[in-house]
């Protein structure tokens, strides 16, 4: 009966973490509503426009409308995906965030494979750490100093790496270090100082 009780919670525990690992990350930021027809024409305008570009270079940023009106959006998926895999999950972002924030000015949406962002702020080539995803690793490190003396030399390599290359992604086997398009290497060097948030 205990071995029983045990492989429910096995399995169950296995499809938690799965669902877990492939359900979007999301932010609509209360305190940004939608106060006109304009902007929220303008939003749909640029997550088209987000979407259209994106095929050909995994990344795309879209400015559209003027004045108060105006809204920046831009999109990335990871530097490792096929163009048709990154269109197809940029795709699917776009449907969500349309029913998820549909009355929101500053939204972001990712998934493992691809991220997407939008406000009537300009965003280009500014830092964005006031939100992301924390990865925690519980287990202790023998020797921290070596450890964390290793860690920002790989992080120092793929963050030059990721500054440099023409999708602003470097992969490692340890690490993965993303930078947007229109971030300067000085900006990609202070975002990663915040190791594990994405």
């Amino acid at each position: 009966m205990a071995f029983t009780h045990q492989y429910l919670l096995l399995i169950f525990s296995i499809c938690i973490l799965y669902i877990y690992s492939t359900q979007a990350q999301l932010l609509c930021n209360e305190n940004s509503n939608t106060a006109t027809t304009e902007i929220a024409n303008n939003i749909n305008t640029v997550l088209t426009k987000l979407f259209q570009a994106i095929s050909t270079s995994g990344y795309s940023v879209v400015a559209f409308g003027s004045g108060q009106a105006r809204v920046f959006g831009l999109a990335q998926c990871r530097g490792d995906m096929p163009p048709e895999e990154c269109s197809t999950c940029i795709q699917n972002i776009v449907k969500e965030i349309k029913t998820t924030c549909p009355s929101h000015t500053d939204a972001r949406l990712w998934y493992n494979q691809c991220y997407i962002r939008y406000n009537t702020k300009n965003i280009f080539g500014q830092v964005d750490v006031g939100y992301g995803t924390y990865f925690v690793n519980f287990k202790t490190v023998a020797d921290p100093k070596t450890f964390n003396e290793a860690l920002t030399t790989l992080l120092n390599q793929n963050n030059d790496l990721a500054s440099t290359t023409r999708k602003k992604i470097s992969l490692d086997t340890r690490t993965m270090t993303r930078t947007y398009f229109m971030t300067f290497k000085s900006v990609c060097q202070e975002k990663n100082v915040m190791v594990y948030k994405i």
